[in-house]
């Protein structure tokens, strides 16, 4: 398969938007949970270094860091800030899996050279 730049980004970005689901589910379901240190994925610093450095080769050293933060008692705020977070996020996978399919449909129209 052809690993072209785009398709290396948005799968890299797709790994670490589907870490984040993970860590933003972790949070909301031990909001309440005593010592609880809410977790944060950090990925986008990493894919944009790549984005700079066009090396569409290198998405081997991208891997989504994991943050914890100070532990919290959580609470109905955490819940409610975590579920917006949780909602925007899976709106951020669904747009890349969207633009995904459209460029893998554009890709396959050209090595059908535009037949149908």
């Amino acid at each position: 398969m052809v690993h072209s730049l785009t398709s290396v980004m948005v799968e890299s970005a797709l790994d670490g938007t589907s870490l984040r689901h993970m860590a933003l589910a972790s949070n909301i379901a031990n909001a309440h949970a005593e010592n609880y240190r809410p977790m944060q994925v950090e990925f986008e610093s990493q894919v944009e270094a790549l984005r700079s450095s066009g090396m569409a080769g290198s998405h081997q050293g991208l891997t989504p860091q994991i943050t914890y933060g100070a532990n919290t008692t959580g609470g109905s705020n955490a819940v409610d800030i975590n579920m917006v977070l949780l909602n925007q996020n899976t709106l951020h996978y669904q747009s890349l899996i969207k633009g995904m399919n459209h460029y893998l449909g554009m890709m396959s129209a050209v090595l059908r050279e535009g037949r149908g």
